[in-house]
């Protein structure tokens, strides 16, 4: 019998309410841009971002064999999103590279999220937090309506709150000696 079995459910049911979160805030982020080349672009990447990131965790065969060609090929893509923004479409240019920006950074974060590896769980509360601050900072960015500055805000607070108590539940299994950090 699992001495802990309540304990790793409640880490991994955290886990998903913060991929749940970040995508309702990735969500948020998409209503807020008129651009519906960006909105495409966005959503490809992202998805790609995804799949790469998953693929390349649960070590699948084809993503193990052309780690360095996808993850070329994804660098290559948000730079065009970058060249794009750029050339054809100025407003909120910094608004557009900041959701960029906390969307690689939640996908990276939740990955990293159910790691033993201590350098990887150190990964992972720096770049929540740095997601955390960052979606901070936007709610003084004065372009936003107000609404999406609440919804954004709720988004954000789930996440924070999921980061913790996946951090928490992890120091009870620690303490208690179930979990050992790699």
């Amino acid at each position: 019998m699992i001495k802990a079995k309540g304990l790793m459910l409640t880490r991994f049911a955290s886990s998903l309410i913060f991929l749940f979160a970040f995508l309702i805030g990735f969500v948020f982020d998409l209503i807020i841009i008129d651009d519906l080349l960006f909105k495409i672009i966005l959503i490809t990447y992202i998805s790609f971002f995804i799949l790469i990131v998953l693929g390349i965790t649960l070590e699948m065969k084809f993503f193990r064999d052309h780690k360095r060609d996808l993850i070329s090929g994804s660098i290559l893509v948000m730079i065009s999103a970058e060249i794009y923004l750029m050339i054809f479409n100025m407003n909120m240019l910094f608004l557009k590279v900041i959701i960029i920006l906390i969307t690689v950074i939640g996908v990276l974060s939740w990955n990293q999220a159910l790691s033993i590896n201590k350098k990887k769980k150190f990964f992972f509360g720096v770049l929540s937090l740095l997601y955390y601050l960052i979606i901070f900072l936007m709610q003084f960015n004065l372009e936003l309506p107000e609404n999406y500055f609440f919804l954004r805000f709720i988004a954000s607070n789930i996440v924070l709150i999921s980061m913790t108590l996946i951090l928490i539940t992890e120091y009870i299994m620690k303490r208690k000696g179930y979990l050992k950090y790699i």
